[in-house]
């Protein structure tokens, strides 16, 4: 894949994830978190599982057949579930911006983690990014008002449960 293509399809995950805030918090208003989530979670395996079939179809058996991969899968989902879930719940009662600049913090945490905890070398221009990315998070909060309040400690949880799915895939 070029770089130019990679880029564009970053530029638009970024666009997604993060319109998808507002998404949130206006669909909690007639449903429940877990209920939402569940929708979410439900109408993506959908969208995704045709190209799932079409361009993994050789590799589906290999993933089954091996129990590491298996149990890799469902450990991911079980952090990407938590993860969810701890951010769906607290966007009941956290200000969106809040929930935005806490759900970002889980990129400078894989840093962190890669760098003083699996003593993994990490390139200079994830410093960088680390940095951009809690500049933007800053700005995209800046202008409501800073004071936490209880859910947003499951916001910070929840960027944590976000970290061992960079790990695990």
């Amino acid at each position: 894949m070029s770089h130019t293509r990679a880029n564009i399809l970053m530029l638009i995950a970024t666009l997604i994830w993060g319109t998808a805030f507002v998404s949130q918090t206006t669909g909690m208003g007639a449903i429940g978190p877990f209920t939402f989530s569940f929708g979410r979670f439900f109408f993506a395996f959908l969208t995704v599982l045709p190209f799932a079939i079409y361009l993994e179809r050789n590799n589906v058996s290999k993933i089954l057949s091996d129990r590491t991969k298996v149990y890799l899968c469902l450990a991911t989902g079980f952090f990407l579930f938590g993860g969810m879930g701890l951010q769906q719940y607290a966007l009941q009662k956290s200000m969106i911006s809040n929930a935005a600049f806490l759900s970002t913090l889980y990129v400078p945490f894989v840093g962190i983690i890669s760098r003083f905890i699996i003593k993994k070398q990490v390139h200079w221009i994830v410093w960088i990014a680390i940095l951009l990315c809690l500049y933007g998070s800053y700005l995209l909060s800046s202008n409501q008002s800073i004071e936490m309040q209880q859910s947003d400690s499951l916001l910070f949880i929840a960027a944590l449960f976000f970290c061992p799915t960079y790990y695990l895939y």
